[in-house]
């Protein structure tokens, strides 16, 4: 009896990482009071920094998880994430630093939005659990 080898030529799915696509080359801000300071995002005269996606790192790019590290001047944060069709995540109460899962999207991811009921807004890390880097 002979022995066959079956050799597959398609390289293994790696093990998903957070990545980081966070400063002012992913996303972009143009809501009054709302800027990139250089280190972290900052509302400062509203209770909401709503960000947009900014480049082509969002072509086919389906996450699973995102992480958003945040503070607010006074009440909880609430946490939007939303591709082209519709809110893919909607955590209120939202506790900085937690892993919500991504589930329903269908386009391309085309805004975060993190609100509290009083300002100011700091957001200092957005992370995305994924097999692919989009950074």
């Amino acid at each position: 009896m002979a022995l066959r080898w079956i050799v597959s030529t398609t390289p293994p799915t790696p093990d998903p990482q957070w990545y980081a696509p966070f400063d002012n080359t992913y996303w972009s801000v143009s809501f009054p009071g709302a800027s990139w300071d250089g280190s972290k995002w900052v509302s400062s005269i509203s209770a909401t920094l709503p960000l947009t996606e900014l480049g082509t790192w969002v072509e086919g790019y389906r996450p699973t998880k995102i992480r958003v590290t945040a503070t607010a001047g006074t009440g909880p944060l609430q946490l939007v994430l939303a591709d082209g069709d519709s809110n893919i995540v909607n955590e209120n109460p939202y506790v900085s630093g937690t892993e919500v899962d991504i589930t329903g999207q269908v386009s391309d991811i085309a805004s975060l939005t993190v609100s509290a009921s009083g300002q100011p807004i700091n957001v200092t890390n957005i992370e995305f659990y994924s097999t692919t880097d989009p950074t």
